[in-house]
């Protein structure tokens, strides 16, 4: 059908420029969606999906009435798009032009416009659909077993939960899906805890311990999500126990707490009781330490060392990888540096072992390998400062008259001007507390003492090392080539 843009409608025609449409070409032509990356959709579904009641009408009368029913690569007709986005004026209109029959229409997910209005939260489309004659699909479930009710909760949309409970989807408060996961399970890993208590109260507390079809609880979903308010609230409800409960692949709360990074969560997992879980491996031999270090978290990881898993720095899991080696694979820098510090590449005798520290480097890229090396000479370097400044500054003896002096209340520039013609260092006065206040101040300035300080230093020689080989097998490569 041709046309001039002089015979259309300015504002319909403008918006279907804006999408991609020609308003004078072939309008059922499906196109490339702009709110849907990937899918191919007519012009129809995209004016339904913004609920563009007047852009449907003019492609209705412009040769696209034939749209109406026309479904885009997922399956979704304009009714079931325009459901998902609470467009009720479009749902009517398509209604009473001829898609009266797409109110129950599934794409290919098995979502129904019941299933996806319920999804979006949007009670009045439901409620209009419903008294279109959809009203039995309020507990029909999609292809993985999600009912309305399961997925209005998962989305925390408590009036719609309500709405479908006193419309006859009660008993779906406890059915689970095709993973075994109830509504509870999905209301505490989403942490909608109004929706959890509602389903405790009509019904569904003992789905607080149902566990899906890997082990999974309400409590080891909530953890690993991070929901602190869920856990405690679980915990106050009857699901203590499950704060150590291991799914069929060993991983407890505290695993997943800590390979996804939340601290707060582990450390009051750790005071109800889960104490020894800090140490716990799963099936595959990954401790919470080794969870920790392969994301990246060194706050987590410094807790754990100070919790008693210290000795977990050198654990392997089943297919031999350590802490530091994953760490290392994955690119954290900070974390490895931790590790070596703490002696996770130290053999038996105490000491950085070559040979450990180099297959660990393995797992680094260049620029990974060259920032860890570079920390370790940082850190001797400012340890050798505070040994050859601070410290000898501290350690300066003052006469038994100036401490009396120091300890009076001096004005300060009565005190400064005394500690100029004596040319004492002020760090004098904090001879005799060396163990207690120089520590802080060596803690502040990041500078790094004892076993850790020599652990640098071991590792910096093997690294000077590491690159004298490196350099020296690029001067026989010259070399050889130079013969040639």
């Amino acid at each position: 059908m041709e046309m001039d843009d002089d015979d259309v409608s300015w504002i319909p025609a403008s918006w279907l420029r804006e999408h991609g449409f020609d308003p004078a070409g072939d309008l059922c032509t499906a196109m490339a969606s702009t709110k849907d990356p990937g899918v191919l959709s007519t012009a129809m579904i995209e004016a339904a999906w913004e609920g563009e009641v007047g852009v449907c009408h003019f492609l209705w009368e412009h040769g696209a009435a034939s749209t109406i029913r026309t479904a885009n690569e997922n399956g979704s007709t304009p009714m079931s798009i325009a459901c998902l986005n609470g467009r009720l004026a479009v749902a009517k209109w398509l209604f009473q032009v001829g898609a009266a029959e797409d109110i129950r229409t599934e794409n290919s997910k098995g979502n129904t416009p019941m299933s996806v209005a319920c999804l979006g939260g949007h009670l009045d489309v439901a409620e209009w659909l419903f008294e279109m004659g959809a009203g039995d699909d309020i507990r029909v479930k999609n292809r993985k077993g999600f009912t309305p009710m399961s997925t209005a909760c998962k989305e925390g949309h408590l009036d719609v939960a309500k709405w479908l409970f006193k419309m006859g989807a009660g008993d779906d408060i406890r059915i689970k899906n095709s993973k075994g996961h109830t509504p509870m399970f999905y209301a505490c890993c989403t942490s909608h805890l109004d929706v959890a208590q509602w389903l405790f109260e009509m019904g569904a507390a003992e789905d607080i311990r149902t566990k899906a079809n890997r082990g999974d609880t309400p409590m080891l979903g909530a953890c690993a999500e991070g929901h602190l308010n869920i856990a405690k609230w679980l915990f106050e409800a009857g699901a203590a126990e499950d704060t150590r409960a291991k799914n069929d692949a060993g991983v407890t709360p505290m695993s997943i707490a800590c390979h996804r990074g939340h601290l707060i969560l582990a450390k009051w997992l750790f005071a109800v009781g889960a104490t020894e879980d800090t140490r716990s491996k799963t099936e595959s031999g990954f401790t919470p330490m080794y969870a920790a270090c392969s994301m990246g978290h060194l706050s987590l990881a410094k807790w754990l060392f100070e919790m008693g898993a210290d000795e977990d720095i050198r654990t392997k899991d089943r297919l031999g990888f350590t802490p530091m080696s994953i760490a290392c694979d994955g690119g954290h820098v900070q974390v490895a540096q931790w590790l070596l510090l703490q002696g996770a590449v130290n053999g038996e005798d105490g000491h950085v072992d070559p040979a450990i520290l180099h297959d660990v480097l393995g797992y680094l890229k260049g620029p990974d390998r060259t920032a860890l090396s570079a920390s370790a000479l940082l850190l001797v370097q400012a340890h050798a400062t505070f040994v050859c400044t601070v410290l000898p500054a501290a350690r300066f003896r003052i006469s038994p008259r100036e401490a009396k002096l120091c300890s009076s209340p001096l004005a300060a520039d009565r005190l400064h001007a005394m500690l100029t013609v004596s040319r004492t260092c002020v760090l004098a006065f904090l001879r005799g507390h060396e163990d207690s206040l120089l520590q802080l101040i060596a803690d502040f300035a990041g500078v790094v003492r004892g076993r850790q300080q020599r652990n640098a230093r071991e590792a910096l020689l093997t690294f000077e090392s590491m690159e004298s080989e490196v350099e020296k097998a690029g001067d026989d490569d010259e070399l050889e080539d130079d013969t040639a």
